[in-house]
């Protein structure tokens, strides 16, 4: 993992599933917990891309399958969590992403901070 930090102002954006929609996305248009929550693969980091260094179609990669959804690094960090910069690089992940980064601090049992962080974001491209 990088150790250059994120700065607060930028913003992040998160794939979110699509399907089904109820589960990933609450009635009042807030992706749900669950979009943020640490899966045991996901190694303790969550993956975001910086959206100064991409755009909302090239993030979200896969319209058919994934929403996007946007929140800011400054309610990322106001709930004690740190994101550091992780570009993704052909040779050691069959794909380039510069503006990759990882949410760090979380654990895999952790509802609560999944949940803040949902509680803050937007979805910005269904």
């Amino acid at each position: 993992m990088n150790d250059t930090p994120v700065a607060d102002e930028e913003e992040l954006y998160r794939s979110i599933y699509r399907t089904p929609w109820h589960k990933y996305v609450d009635p009042d248009g807030r992706p749900t917990s669950r979009n943020f929550k640490l899966r045991p693969k996901d190694g303790g980091k969550l993956s975001v891309d910086v959206a100064s260094l991409t755009t909302p179609e090239q993030s979200v990669r896969d319209l058919s399958k994934f929403a996007l959804a946007s929140l800011t690094n400054v309610d990322v960090k106001a709930i004690g969590l740190s994101t550091y910069y992780d570009p993704c690089t052909v040779e050691e992940h069959g794909f380039d992403n510069p503006a990759h980064a990882y949410i760090w601090g979380m654990d895999d049992d952790d509802d609560i901070k999944p949940a803040l962080l949902a509680q803050k974001a937007v979805v910005i491209l269904k």
